[in-house]
């Protein structure tokens, strides 16, 4: 009233103070028929109450002195007694709701106050357009795609376990590497096999480990999404978008905190270009296995069926991802699951930069820059480090960033399907 905003509100069972605070009732029994709509009253209520104690179908039932007007109008209509007194008028038996809405009608003045609003309020005023709206929800996209960004991140904020533990279990893990692998020697075709493995084994142990962790806040989160989705609160291309956006400087911060320590514990390439291009194909590969995570979350019913669907995925991604079967090897019927592949990418991109040749005039054996004897079957052989590794892995150094082109194309691929899930699957099956 002091703000002069109309309220509307349901009141299933308010105490008297909520109750008496309502200028106007509309009061339904069960199954929708209508029993009262009109102005309470001075209190307490006078004008609801002498109507309901008025009507033949209540049986002259009084509303005791001092009872809530809420409960007392919940009695009359189930056939209850709340009150405590001695009077056990309780009968037990719903009052007829057909007869109690036939009674309200034909009632003067409340019946014909009623249809007197209702006939007012649906007869057009001449010249006047029928009201309607551009949009189904209160506020534009922008607006809510911010709200929902904030509220993500502060969720992010209070989650510790979720942060803290995947970037835990991959920083210990990590160290792991570094000290098995420390100082690795590259000098021989052992130490440069290795190389590669440390390079394969880190990139896809990041992004196993945010698409097992993500699937499980998906999943808890999703069933917000379906209230408010279909309330029209929010819509579920805003909802995914605003999981998809603020993932994104977390697997960030993954990147950098866990792959530098490790970066420099193997003894890879000490250069300011060779860190960033490692941490950036290193959070593009978390980033677009995450991504998978979230839509399998969307797609699949429970966490059971999404874990069980991301995990299918995570053998064909080591098979194919150009480490235990090079892409020469590969049968050709199979050479699709090494290009669907995000490792086989990462492998494409970062393993080049680590023997790239610097500050040597040239390739072996015209050039002084790093060569290493390979074993060729029966016979051994002196071949340039970067060349080796190019051929038996079919990459490329001069072609790294088109890789990387591929990563962050498969992420937005990813995150597509992500949002178009959580837009148009709904698992709620009531």
């Amino acid at each position: 009233p002091k703000r002069g905003r109309p309220v509307i509100s349901p009141i299933p069972q308010p105490s008297r103070e909520i109750f008496l605070m309502f200028d106007d009732l509309l009061l339904l029994q069960r199954g929708g028929w209508q029993v009262y709509f009109g102005p309470l009253g001075p209190t307490p209520a006078t004008t609801f109450v002498s109507y309901m104690e008025s009507l033949q179908v209540t049986k002259g039932m009084k509303l005791p002195q001092g009872m809530n007007p809420a409960s007392w109008m919940l009695d009359v209509l189930g056939g209850t007694d709340s009150s405590a007194s001695s009077s056990h008028l309780a009968t037990g038996m719903l009052l007829d709701g057909t007869e109690l809405q036939t009674a309200f009608r034909t009632s003067v003045p409340h019946g014909a106050d009623a249809d007197a609003v209702i006939k007012e309020l649906s007869t057009p005023v001449p010249g006047q357009a029928m009201i309607s709206f551009s949009s189904p929800y209160a506020r534009s996209f922008a607006v809510r795609l911010r709200t929902i960004l904030q509220r993500s991140h502060l969720a992010h904020l209070r989650d510790t376990s979720y942060n803290c533990g995947r970037i835990g279990v991959l920083i210990v893990l990590y160290f792991l590497f570094g000290i098995i692998y420390f100082d690795l020697d590259t000098t021989d075709e052992g130490g440069v096999q290795s190389m590669v493995a440390v390079v394969f084994m880190t990139t896809i142990f990041t992004g196993v480990i945010c698409m097992n962790s993500v699937m499980p806040v998906r999943v808890r989160e999703r069933s917000v999404a379906f209230r408010e989705r279909s309330s029209f609160m929010y819509d579920g291309v805003a909802y995914s978008l605003a999981h998809a956006l603020m993932e994104l400087p977390w697997v960030c911060v993954i990147g950098v905190v866990t792959t530098i320590p490790l970066y420099f514990l193997v003894g890879m390439v000490p250069t300011v270009r060779s860190l960033f291009f490692h941490v950036l194909v290193n959070v593009l590969v978390s980033y677009a296995f995450l991504s998978f995570g979230q839509f399998v979350s969307c797609v699949c019913t429970t966490i059971q069926t999404a874990q069980a669907g991301a995990s299918a995925v995570i053998p064909i991604a080591f098979l194919f991802g150009g480490l235990y079967l090079p892409y020469p090897q590969i049968p050709v019927y199979w050479k699709w699951a090494y290009f669907l592949n995000p490792v086989a990418y990462a492998i494409q991109s970062v393993v080049a930069p680590q023997f790239e040749r610097m500050d040597c005039t040239g390739a072996y054996p015209t050039g002084d820059c790093p060569s290493i004897t390979a074993f060729r079957g029966n016979y051994f052989e002196q071949v340039d480090t970067l060349s080796y590794v190019e051929g038996k892995y079919d990459i490329d150094f001069d072609a790294r960033w088109m890789s990387v082109l591929y990563l962050f194309v498969f992420c937005v691929a990813c995150q597509t399907l992500h949002i178009c899930a959580g837009a148009f699957i709904n698992t709620v099956n009531r």
